[in-house]
């Protein structure tokens, strides 16, 4: 972890705790602690930082939709996509390895998330919840959230190709009640000090702060073969929008 004093930077009392590895944020692995030294120059300040970092795990590592396959942060970086959740820790992680505190504010969000991307044959075996890994990271002694780092301006251009600049945003594996051109303009005007959200209108309940997701994730993630197949199939939607010319 990186200890830094400076403007903005220093560490209020009680943070310590959101600055910890663990099972899923396990920045303690060199592909993790490697690559955010690779992207932060010597000399950032925290905001530029956390841009940085933000800017890229929402675009560098590429939105899989995939609800029930969260991976920790170190195999996240080796894949080069994951769900919302696995790109939260991934953030989380890179985050707390710079010396910046974070932590998860957890939910459930409703399953028309991803209506537009299950085919109603399956529609009918989904959760009828999904666990929500918000990221917050402390800046300006205030939690903010970053969860627009969910989704990648790759797969948000293409899908305003493929469909339209007013076409309704929610279900292509986000909630917000609005256009994907005004989706769009939401993340590229970001100031770097307000919340960012993507799934704010499909929040069904609060679970709380969590500082370590291994156990949340374990009680609210279930395997199977069924929940196999339509993780495979949201992924390969997105991966066909994403490819359309």
């Amino acid at each position: 972890m990186r200890q830094r004093t400076g403007d903005g930077w220093e560490i209020e009392v009680g943070m310590n705790r959101y600055l910890q590895p663990d099972s899923f944020c396990n920045f303690n692995k060199k592909n993790v602690s490697g690559l955010v030294f690779s992207l932060i120059p010597s000399e950032s300040e925290i905001k530029q930082t956390m841009w940085i970092l933000f800017n890229f795990v929402k675009n560098n590592i590429w939105f899989s939709g995939s609800p029930n396959k969260t991976t920790d942060s170190g195999v996240t970086i080796n894949l080069g996509n994951g769900n919302a959740n696995s790109k939260s820790i991934l953030l989380i992680s890179m985050l707390r390895c710079a010396g910046i505190p974070a932590i998860f504010s957890a939910h459930t969000v409703w399953m028309d998330i991803y209506s537009k991307l299950i085919p109603d044959y399956l529609a009918r075996f989904q959760e009828k919840n999904y666990l929500h890994l918000r990221p917050l990271v402390r800046i300006n002694r205030k939690w903010v959230c970053l969860e627009g780092c969910a989704i990648d301006e790759k797969y948000l251009d293409t899908l305003i190709r493929k469909f339209s600049l007013s076409h309704p945003a929610k279900g292509f594996g986000f909630s917000e009640d609005c256009s994907l051109s005004k989706l769009k303009a939401n993340f590229t005007s970001w100031d770097g000090e307000s919340d960012i959200y993507c799934m704010q209108n499909s929040i069904t309940s609060n679970l709380g702060e969590i500082v370590d997701a291994e156990r949340i994730i374990s009680e609210h993630t279930k395997g199977g073969i069924i929940k196999r197949f339509i993780d495979r199939t949201i992924s390969n939607k997105i991966n066909k929008i994403r490819t359309t010319i």
